[in-house]
């Protein structure tokens, strides 16, 4: 069976996608999903994430974590990462020469001005939605970091599998975003169900065809 999740606006970005789900309710403590394309070939750097319809679900403390996005080979590594709000990234420069630092989204404008390996530079990020990195030296290095308002996330990998485990039993919201999705179309929205068994499916994007990495619009 399939299904076309219906499409809300949210994070103020729009995308349209087509999602699949095999089966559309499923009974487990874990999710996976594969991310393909519209040609079956799979996606990396999607970012699916569960928001737990009952507040009971969320995990009662939420401990402070360190994330990393490091700068190897001019660019930014990893392309994308996932972080839950209020968790503090921090910012190595792993290359010879130095770099500069900067966003301009609203979730978080900030600047780490020319610094070398020898300095280290962190940001909290405290409010969800889609953070865009750019290096003021560089113009090639693009970076993304998707700050989620759920402990429930995952990046899909080269072969386009993401997987999310010791989910609590409960009722979900599924969204899923990427870089280069289809632009004036909105995020889908769709709900699954957790309980004692895998759930397994498949989610299929509409996205841009793979170019040469640029300056893009800041979200």
């Amino acid at each position: 069976m399939s299904i076309i999740l219906r499409q809300v606006h949210y994070f103020g970005i729009l995308a349209l996608f087509s999602c699949i789900f095999l089966p559309v309710t499923a009974l487990s403590d874990s999710f996976s999903a594969k991310v393909q394309d519209s040609k079956g070939k799979p996606v990396e750097d999607a970012v699916v994430a569960l928001l737990p319809e009952s507040p009971e679900i969320f995990p009662k403390n939420h401990e402070e974590k360190t994330a990393i996005m490091d700068q190897v080979d001019k660019q930014f590594t990893p392309h994308v990462l996932a972080v839950r709000a209020g968790t503090t990234v921090s910012f190595p420069n792993s290359d010879n020469i130095r770099h500069h630092v900067y966003s301009f989204s609203e979730v978080k404008i900030f600047e780490h001005k020319l610094y070398s390996k020898d300095e280290k530079k962190t940001v909290l990020f405290d409010k969800p939605g889609i953070v865009v990195l750019g290096c003021n030296i560089h113009d090639s290095m693009v970076g993304y970091i998707y700050v989620a308002d759920t402990p429930f996330f995952s990046v899909s990998d080269a072969r386009g599998n993401t997987a999310i485990n010791m989910l609590p039993r409960g009722d979900y919201k599924l969204h899923i975003w990427h870089p280069r999705q289809k632009a004036k179309s909105s995020l889908p929205f769709g709900k699954i169900t957790i309980s004692d068994a895998p759930f397994k499916t498949t989610l299929v994007l509409k996205i841009k065809s793979k170019k040469k990495r640029e300056r893009v619009n800041w979200y």
